[in-house]
């Protein structure tokens, strides 16, 4: 843009110029201002893509909803009465009607979704949908209508193939009758198997087993065939999740022939086993792992491998780390530590024993001093004149000052004794301070490992060394000061006889000191390796010595992993001078690993609770895919079925296979894989395209499996149903042999009873598929987001403190918040088995009711029968109800079959045609058909019986058997049970559950669920709004957090719930970008706000404090949600700081520590609510400013120098009465800003702080800063108050010109920047 202006600019003229830079200038800044807009600009288009979506996501359902599918439930009624009304049955027939009913199912998708894809674009044009929004729509529109298309084949499939089996038994069944047509032609046969019962028997056992065999053999034909079909609808429909492998034809050959078939429940095997070992060379042949590397992609598992290794190892154990980080490295630490006789042995010898001691050290320190009294006063000189300087000098500035200054100081020393006398002075009163620092510094042993002593002795000494009566003469001095040490020194206690002292093992400034002052304490080191935190913890926890220092490194385990240490290093520390070692050697190795390890060694604990401590060993491939199929097999069994069966028996209800299903599984697993990709990315790495898509290949076989499985054993229960005929075949084989006609006609009337009950079933199924679907598509109405709404209002708005009235107990509401999208999938599994226990009692209850109305009235036109026939004895043969003629050659066969077809339009009302024949004048009364009710429902069908089926022998016993099986039959019908799986909507339950699930992801800050419906590229969307943070457990201090995602600036530093790590919020948007967190206009927000401030304000948000609390172990204050924003934004705070003004801060020290506090105070007036308090301390401690409101122009003249020694005991009492005189004044905090620049003695008033109650000590911060660079006392204090709950901090070699900044960022710490 610069450049091409500048071409332009040349060839004009001045005015023209001007007029061009005067554009160029406001073209810079429109630009500017897009830029500086971009991340907004880039937001609002993305907010603008998503109304678009959601716009044209409404009108797709409802376009679709629309259109008419019933004809999918009408398939099998079409099926049977094109086979029905055509004579020729046979299976080049039924293949025939099977193509035919395909391409008129192929036609009719086709037309639908070319109907729908007009409407879609007709209304992308209306509304200016973009294209890819639109192209979108129209992938998922195919992707419907060919799930629909493959759903419809196999209803057309499963339909044929029952017909073929029914016709294929029938086919068995009239082998039979051939048999006996034929021996029936041989008098001498026929009249040999009459005498002989076993003989038919016999002959019936070899045609009965040749039928079993050949029926056998079309079922598993059948099965193998459904088992095909099956996996290519399944492959096609989620033709995303396919694999790409030459290995396909392998699986499923091997899935039909070994897997397929078994029962997955089975006690004495575990089939996961077997499954994965046939997959197993998919994991070998293909790379299943990538390295993390800062791609957008992976940027939310490059937070977990960015993580320090320690907090990455110290995270606990899941199902999901099949490899532990844990096991690849080890943890080393050297300790410094004193044995306790040589602690106790220092501490109390004498000097006359003239070995290293305690006493010894001080009179070292004491000799120094004497000899930098006596040194050469040129260099006494000089160092006098040093100090002075440094107290003159701006410390930032004391070498380019210091020759000047110094050389001024000469000249104004020779011209002015009495400034060089006070000089004087005041350098032999800092000598002797130096000596009471030292000395105070080698007794911090004593405090350092508690050894219990006399503090008025104590004080005896520190009053000995500053008592300027000693002064003037250095071996008097010497010899008080040993004296009083001396009579100190008695009154220590043995350390043998004190508890283990409690100390910062990992902070080298106790180690320090003693190693600087307490120079004759034999101190002693030891280097360890463990392999396990654990192991290290309990090393010192049953450490015989005393430790003073342990400085613990975390190393690869190069004795296990010696070719990995350069990877291992890598993962430590991401040094990129490892990266490309990583990069080449590590996948490779870590894959072929994962066959190798051993979980069971490597992990025996995770193993025991994810229920593989059954295998001997397993290795981690394992352990990852016998989760899956876990997962898997748990949706596909019926969630009421009982798992803990201890036989194997094969009970469990597997759920019919449908694409909603599927769905609800791949949702799961894709949840699994990101699971597993969190901890994979502990290593670096994380699942490849090809490892993720082996994961979802695999979960389609195992759907397959049990698919197949459910088909199968329904063909088992066909074979058992045909074999359980077998007793009814045998005795009509005797009685047509032994031609024993009341046998037969009693045989036949069973049958017809049987047959007829068996087909009013199937016809209740077939005409009432649309019923059913429309009863289904009825209860179809909520999705994800109204569920969500829903639940909000009964779980969180109608929140009742009274225990009766609660319709959610406190722990449910809980759950409902922590881990919503587990009480949705259980809140929607009980609703939906609700639904279908509602739907399964309406449609029984109307097939009793309709079997029993259809078997009554047929028993009342067998009872009219009866009316007759009972009175005829002996019974009369068929063909004596004919007239018959002089020429009528016909059998007995002939007549019973007219005989039947009489009485089955007798029984049922008329609907079969009247025979021919003419009838007996004095039986015509019979067969009167004005005389029995009319049956309204067709569902006789000759084709159904066997011809010999179709025969009467004998009228009375016929009749009379009808009535015996009649009265049977009512019984069982009143007990008759329904399987919905047989109607062809049954399958529609899964998708209300699919659609009130939804997407399964949660927000990765609130953990609220994402409430759009499930699909692979939607954005996730919190419609009903995001929950306040604190729910979760996100704290401000002690006030759980009110603000929801939607409600935070870009600038807020929010730590993550997951990682730990703190990111601005506008950088988190950015790794969660298929996450829309401000998607709300200001309507709908300012709705959802008002409703999460009476949720957390009516009962729910205390109820939530009260279990934080007992959860963390800590006081959780409640606020209200529309006070939280002043409570945090003005907080009230009491503010007391602690300056040193002993005599080393004089000068320029205290002149920037000085401004340091008042330039803190301008900070603190900005919050109205804050107070103030100002000690300041030498050898003695005054408040000269008590909790006040900030008046900059007043405290400073109250903030004044005095000078002095130094004593941190009597600063923090007043600090400690301060806080006991303000503590009913309901302040939210109380920040302690210390500053000191030298040391103590330890202050034993620290001690009341621990008394002071939980809730006050939470409400505590310490904030200390020296400029020593080895503060031991203050370190000492730290952990006392650390220890005992009260939260503090210490920089050491802290400069007094950080002062001011350090202290202004704390004070200025913004409340809305959230923190975990």
């Amino acid at each position: 843009m610069i450049k091409n202006f500048i071409i332009k600019f040349q060839s004009q003229t001045d005015t023209s110029q001007m007029q061009s830079l005067s554009l160029f200038i406001q073209n810079i800044n429109t630009n500017w201002q897009t830029i500086c807009n971009l991340p907004d600009l880039l937001e609002f288009a993305e907010l603008i893509q998503y109304k678009q979506d959601q716009l044209m996501k409404n009108k797709f359902e409802q376009i679709y909803d629309d259109q008419n599918f019933s004809f999918k439930n009408e398939i099998a009624n079409e099926i049977n009465d094109k086979i029905r009304s055509n004579p020729v049955k046979n299976l080049t027939f039924f293949n025939k009607i099977q193509d035919e009913k395909n391409e008129d199912l192929r036609i009719r998708f086709s037309q639908i979704e070319q109907d729908i894809q007009d409407k879609l674009l007709a209304f992308k044009q209306d509304k200016q949908i973009q294209k890819k929004i639109y192209l979108k729509y129209l992938k998922q529109l195919s992707q419907r209508i060919n799930s629909s298309l493959k759903d419809s084949e196999v209803i057309v499939f499963e339909e044929i193939k029952n017909i073929e089996r029914e016709y294929q038994n029938k086919r068995g069944f009239k082998s039979l009758d051939d048999f006996i047509l034929g021996i029936s032609k041989d008098p001498d046969q026929l009249a040999q198997f009459k005498e002989n019962e076993g003989e038919i028997k016999a002959a019936f056992n070899k045609l009965w087993g040749d039928i079993t065999r050949e029926s056998e053999q079309k079922q598993s034909e059948i099965l193998q065939e459904y088992s095909t079909k099956q996996y290519q609808c399944i492959s096609s429909s989620f033709n995303e999740y396919k694999l790409n492998t030459q290995n396909e034809q392998l699986y499923i050959t091997s899935f039909l022939e070994n897997i397929n078939n078994n029962s997955p429940f089975r006690q004495d095997f575990d089939e996961r086993m077997q499954i994965y070992n046939i997959f197993e060379k998919e994991l070998k042949s293909q790379v299943q792992f990538r390295p993390i590397f800062n791609t957008k992609e992976t940027m939310r598992y490059g937070e977990v491998f960015l993580q320090n290794l320690e907090d990455r190892m110290k995270r606990p154990n899941t199902k999901y780390d099949v490899m532990d980080i844990k096991n690849y490295y080890q943890f080393q630490i050297k300790v410094y530590y004193v044995e306790k006789k040589t602690l106790d042995d220092y501490i109390k010898k004498d000097k006359k024993d003239k070995k290293e001691g305690l006493i010894i050290d001080l009179i070292k320190i004491l000799e120094r001093s004497e000899n930098n009294q006596n040194q050469p006063k040129g260099k006494q000189k000089q160092q006098q004149a040093d100090q002075y300087l440094y107290q003159c000098l701006d410390v930032n500035s004391f070498g380019q000052q210091y020759e000047s200054v110094n050389s001024q100081f000469q000249q104004y020393e020779n011209v002015n004794p009495h400034i060089q006398q006070q000089f004087n002075v005041n350098t032999q009163n800092q000598q002797y301070m130096n000596v009471n620092t030292q000395v105070q510094k080698l007794l911090l042993l004593l405090d350092i490992f508690k050894i219990k002593y006399d503090s008025k002795l104590r004080i005896d000494l520190v009053e000995t060394i500053q008592d300027p009566q000693w002064w003037k003469i250095w071996s008097s001095y010497n010899k008080q000061v040993i004296n009083a040490f001396e009579k100190f020194q008695e009154s220590f206690k043995e350390f043998k006889k004190q508890k283990q002292p409690l100390m910062d093992f990992t902070n080298d400034t106790f180690i320090k000191n003693i190693k600087e002052y307490n120079k004759g304490l034999e101190l002693k080191t030891g280097q360890y390796i463990f392999s396990a935190l654990k192991e290290l913890e309990e090393f010192i926890q049953n450490f015989e010595h005393i430790i003073i220092y342990r400085d613990m490194t975390i190393i690869p385990n190069s004795s296990r992993y010696k070719q990995l240490e350069s990877s291992l290093k890598y993962i430590q520390r991401k040094e990129s001078s490892f990266q490309e070692i990583f990069r080449l050697n590590f996948i490779n190795w870590f894959q072929t690993a994962m066959f190798e390890e051993n979980q069971k060694l490597q992990q025996n604990e995770n193993c025991q609770q994810n229920g593989f401590s059954k295998f001997q060993q397993i290795n981690s491939w394992q352990m990852m895919y016998f989760s899956i199929y876990d997962a898997i097999k748990s949706e596909m069994t019926k969630a009421h079925q009982e798992n803990d069966k201890k036989d194997n028996s094969d009970s469990e209800e597997i759920s019919q296979q449908n694409t909603s299903l599927i769905k609800i599984i791949m949702s799961k697993i894709e949840q699994e894989i990101i699971n597993y990709n969190k901890s994979f990315a502990n290593f670096g790495i994380i699942l490849s395209g090809i490892g993720e898509r082996c994961i979802y290949y695999y979960s389609m076989l195992i759907i397959w499996r049990f698919t197949c499985y459910k088909k199968g054993k329904g063909v088992q229960e066909s074979i058992q149903k045909f074999e359980s005929l077998k007793e009814n075949q045998l005795q009509k084989f005797i009685a047509d042999i032994k031609q024993n006609k009341t046998e037969q006609s009693k045989l036949k009337a069973e049958a017809f009873i049987c047959n007829f009950y068996k087909s009013y079933i199937q016809y209740f199924y077939r005409d009432n598929q649309t019923t059913f679907g429309t009863e289904i598509k009825n209860k179809n109405k909520m999705t994800s987001t109204e569920l969500i709404k829903l639940l909000d209002k009964t779980i969180l708005e109608d929140y009742q403190k009274d225990n009766q009235l609660k319709k959610y107990s406190d722990e449910q509401i809980v759950q409902y918040i922590t881990d919503q999208t587990q009480f949705i999938e259980n809140y929607v599994k009980n609703e939906v088995d609700k639904i279908e226990v509602e739907i399964k009692d309406l449609f029984e209850n109307r097939l009793r009711k309709n079997l029993n109305s259809i078997l009554e009235k047929i028993n009342a036109n067998v009872q009219q029968l009866r009316s007759h026939t009972d009175i005829q004895n002996p019974p009369i043969k068929s063909k004596e109800y004919f007239v018959n003629n002089e020429n009528d050659n016909s059998n007995d066969e002939f007549y019973e079959s007219k005989l039947f077809d009489l009485i089955i339009s007798c029984l049922l009302g008329g609907q079969q045609k009247m025979s021919k024949f003419q009838i007996q004048k004095e039986y015509e009364e019979i067969f009167s058909i004005d005389s029995y009710q009319k049956i309204e429902v067709n569902i006789f069908d000759k084709s159904k019986f066997q011809e010999s089926e179709l025969q009467i022998q004998l009228l009375q016993p016929f009749a009379t058997e009808l009535s015996k099986q009649l009265n049977i039959h009512i019984q069982k019908a009143k007990n008759e049970s329904l399987s919905l799986e047989k109607f062809n909507s049954y399958q529609e339950l899964q998708t209300i559950k699919l659609n009130m699930i939804g997407c399964r992801h949660t927000c990765p800050m609130c953990k609220r669920k994402c409430d759009q419906s499930y699909s692979n590229d939607h954005k996730h969307k919190c419609s009903n709004g995001h929950q306040l943070r604190g729910m979760n457990g996100v704290l401000i201090e002690n006030t759980p957090s009110l603000f929801t995602c939607d409600e935070m600036d870009d600038e807020c530093l929010i730590e993550t719930l997951e990682t730990k790590v703190r990111k601005k919020w506008k950088d988190i948007r950015k790794i969660y970008d298929d996450w829309i967190f401000k998607g709300l206009d200001e309507t709908d927000q300012q709705t959802i706000k008002e409703k999460m401030m009476k949720v957390w304000n009516q009962g729910t948000g205390q109820m939530i404090c009260q279990q934080l609390k007992t959860l963390l172990k800590k006081d959780i204050k409640f606020v209200l949600k529309n006070n939280f924003q002043d409570v945090i934004r003005q907080p009230k705070i009491h503010y007391i700081f602690m300056l040193d003004d002993s005599g080393s801060m004089r000068g320029k020290r205290w002149e920037y520590a000085k401004s340091g506090c008042l330039g803190c105070m301008l900070e603190i007036q900005k919050n109205l609510n804050a107070r103030v308090s100002v000690i300041i301390f030498n050898s003695y401690a005054r408040t000269v400013i008590n909790c006040e409101s900030v008046n900059l122009v007043e405290m400073e003249k109250k903030i004044q120098l005095s000078g002095g020694g130094t004593d941190f005991g009597r600063a923090f009492q007043e600090t400690f009465n301060l806080i006991i005189q303000h503590q009913n004044e309901a302040f939210e905090k109380t920040e302690i800003l210390f500053y000191t620049d030298g040391e103590a003695a330890y202050p034993q008033q620290i001690k009341q702080f621990k008394e002071l109650p939980e809730h006050q000590k939470a409400r505590i911060f310490l904030h200390c800063s020296s400029e020593e660079s080895n503060a031991t006392t203050l370190q000492m204090i730290v952990n006392e108050l650390n220890a005992c709950l009260i939260k503090s901090e210490l920089k050491q070699k802290f400069q007094v010109t950080e002062l001011q900044k350090t202290w202004a960022e704390i004070v200025s710490r913004e409340y809305h920047n959230l923190k975990g």
